[in-house]
């Protein structure tokens, strides 16, 4: 695998644990409120 294709692998990767970090997060902070 070439490592641009490695980087961007890496970056949706990152970006889609974000995501769901930020999701979960909110639906906590709904489910307290």
């Amino acid at each position: 695998m070439t490592s641009v294709l490695r980087l961007h692998f890496v970056v949706c990767l990152n970006w889609t644990l974000l995501q769901d970090a930020r999701l979960a997060r909110a639906a906590r902070a709904r489910h307290v409120a």
